[in-house]
């Protein structure tokens, strides 16, 4: 149940940044605005799962929204558009989502790593150094970088579950 929760709002976010991605073809900075009507649907809308489990429907006062949670496994493939020369993964990945789509121009992955938080957290920062972070915050259990590189859109999330086992999220959006 805890991971269904995360996986939900997890794609919230996703979400969120394609929706704010999705604005024209501003620069980066300018389409990571935030809509407070995007905020509002989501706080004020209830989750009904329909027959396909990956499926999620939020209803609200309006118009409702249906959500694919992706395909979800242990070493999934890695979709061929997803752009591993811009946004390489760790070498031990394990990627357990996959949420690719087209329609939104973003896609998302979630995978595992035997790395260590800082190890992960290393490798990140290194990628994003030819690229803009616009957002970067840290705890003890969690690290957040968004930004853009090249002409991507990039959210990066590095967490920390039962104890010291890392999981990472990435979005790109087009």
């Amino acid at each position: 149940m805890r991971k269904r929760i995360f996986l939900f709002i997890i794609l919230i976010l996703v979400l969120i940044f394609a929706s704010c991605s999705n604005n024209s073809s501003q620069g980066p900075k300018e389409n990571l605005a935030y809509d407070t009507s995007i905020a509002n649907s989501v706080d004020n809308s209830t989750e009904e799962v329909l027959e396909d489990e990956n499926d999620v429907e939020e209803e609200t006062d309006g118009p409702s929204v249906s959500v694919s949670l992706g395909e979800t496994g242990e070493n999934l493939s890695l979709p061929n558009r997803y752009p591993k020369d811009v946004i390489p993964l760790l070498d031990d990945a394990n990627i357990i989502n996959v949420n690719d789509n087209d329609d939104a121009k973003a896609l998302g992955i979630i995978f595992k790593t035997d790395k260590s938080f800082e190890e992960a957290i290393e490798f990140y920062n290194e990628t994003m150094k030819e690229g803009t972070i616009t957002v970067q915050a840290e705890k003890d259990d969690s690290y957040f970088i968004m930004g853009a590189k090249g002409d991507l859109g990039v959210t990066i999330t590095i967490s920390k579950y039962e104890g010291d086992k890392i999981s990472i999220l990435i979005n790109i959006t087009f």
